[in-house]
């Protein structure tokens, strides 16, 4: 029979054990023995030196709050235990390691620092918000959450692809007989033998991915996914009722992948050999074959609810070829199809969260027949622009976002492609010295160059020219880094 131990550090008189907190300041050493419970409110673990160690489980009412120098360390079988009945917090200025986090309070807890997972993070009742933070699981570490009730691990900062805010970070090995991955929700299986497995590193986010350029959505789980599939892998994404909203009917769920030059893509439109993938409703879960690639997965609609078809969608800065500098922004657009619709208002932002309309452009009504628009405004600033898309009943839908750097941080290289002699425009004074300016070739060894005021003469001093090919030029300007790759022509 476990041992029940009350801690009266500071005892509210009257109001029992809800009310009693564990106070560990001054480098003290507090030793919770195998097998015992402790039951309290808060724990305020600070200063440099002191110590709680627990074998065994520790519940709390209340928060966990850990300062610099204050350590917490969980035994392999014990528990840090969150039972209150309104919110709850973990709040450090360090990593907290913990065994086993159990979170059973209806009304959540929050984190406000990073957590690391030795064995098992089991959200039973409520849901853990990362709020900003990351949960790093490594390869032992296991997620349990209760998906059927929708007690999840969620994050109230991730707001979009430019504010993912925290994430689940884990590692696997990739085989053909593994199935779901540490309880997170995704599963990998590949085609072949054993010879054939492979690494995989992967972090879970949680914002809703802007899903396909004409209209759809996603689930409110997205998986980054580093590795290389050795042979077709298989992948199924699970998912939660509460990570749907706003993203349509369960019956037209894919899988969908990004792609830096496209953006979100259906699993059958992203490569050769993948597939849009197979939608059980009832289980809630996607699942497809022959993926050879990864990048970002996640599952979204694949209706089509936006009156036009969007083809393309950019930003850039008036005259950026000539190395002119303008404070003009031009934005460009082309629709294959129009269906009613009104027009566009075009938004921009500063930081990729708060949207302010800048302009109106008249669309077409309907056409079948492809359209380009056009847009011009002035911004010296960097900006982040999306298209607000409305039909003539009121209904609208969202472009994907372009970013258009600032004028401080502009960095253009002409003429590119050249015969090995090229000007670099910035508003900022660039110099080589301080690795402010380097050069390297496509194998990535870095060569010397020729450096007049702020013209580039790319072959080494003495030998002659370089042979034509791909250079990267890299470059610090305005406290930004940016890599240009420019071209030789002989």
């Amino acid at each position: 029979m476990k041992k029940i131990l009350l801690l009266f550090c500071i005892l509210l008189a009257g109001k029992g054990i809800a009310q009693t907190s564990l106070v560990n300041s001054g480098g003290t050493k507090i030793n919770i023995g195998t097998g015992v419970d402790v039951k309290v409110h808060h724990v305020t673990n600070t200063g440099t030196g002191s110590t709680i160690t627990s074998n065994g489980d520790l519940y709390l009412k209340g928060n966990f709050n850990q300062t610099t120098g204050a350590t917490y360390t969980g035994g392999a079988s014990s528990w840090l235990w969150f039972e209150g009945t309104s919110a709850q917090t973990i709040t450090s200025d360090a990593t907290i390691a913990v065994a086993r986090l159990k979170i059973d309070n209806a009304t959540g807890v929050q984190l406000t620092q990073n957590l690391s997972i030795a064995n098992n993070l089991e959200v039973v009742n409520g849901d853990l918000d990362l709020n900003g933070s990351h949960v790093a699981l490594g390869s032992t570490g296991i997620l349990a959450e209760d998906r059927a009730n929708n007690h999840l691990v969620t994050d109230n900062t991730a707001a979009s692809d430019f504010v993912q805010g925290g994430g689940i970070t884990f590692n696997a090995t990739v085989s053909n007989a593994s199935g779901e991955i540490q309880g997170t929700g995704l599963t990998l299986t590949h085609t072949g033998t054993a010879s054939d497995n492979y690494p995989v590193a992967i972090t879970r986010k949680h914002y809703k991915g802007a899903v396909d350029s004409r209209g759809g959505h996603g689930i409110e789980r997205i998986y980054a996914i580093t590795g290389t599939p050795t042979v077709a892998t298989t992948m199924r994404i699970d998912y939660a009722t509460d990570e749907t909203t706003g993203a349509g009917l369960a019956t037209d769920f894919v899988l969908y992948r990004w792609q830096s030059a496209t953006g979100w893509l259906k699993g059958g439109d992203a490569g050769a050999g993948f597939a849009h993938g197979m939608n059980n409703i009832g289980a809630r879960f996607v699942t497809a074959t022959g993926i050879t690639a990864f990048s970002h997965w996640t599952v979204g609609s694949s209706a089509t609810p936006l009156p036009i078809t969007l083809v393309r969608f950019a930003g850039e800065r008036v005259n950026e070829g000539t190395g002119e500098h303008t404070e003009e922004v031009r934005l460009t657009w082309v629709t294959a199809s129009e269906i009613n619709n009104k027009g566009f208002e075009v938004e921009m932002s500063e930081n990729g969260l708060a949207y302010q309309k800048i302009a109106f452009v008249e669309g077409r009504g309907t056409s079948n027949a492809p359209i380009n628009y056009q847009l011009t405004t002035i911004n010296q600033n960097e900006g982040y622009y999306r298209l607000k898309q409305v039909d003539f009943d009121g209904t609208f839908s969202y472009s994907p976002v372009v970013f258009v750097e600032g004028m401080a941080g502009k960095v253009v290289v002409y003429p590119n492609p050249s015969k090995g002699v090229f000007t670099i425009s910035t508003q900022s004074p660039l110099t080589p010295e301080g690795g402010k300016v380097r050069l390297f070739n496509v194998q990535g060894i870095e060569v010397p160059f020729k450096m007049e005021g702020n013209k580039i003469t790319i072959s080494p001093l003495g030998l002659g020219a370089f042979p034509a090919g791909v250079y990267f030029l890299h470059t610090v300007v305005a406290g930004k880094a940016k890599v240009t790759k420019v071209v030789v022509e002989r």
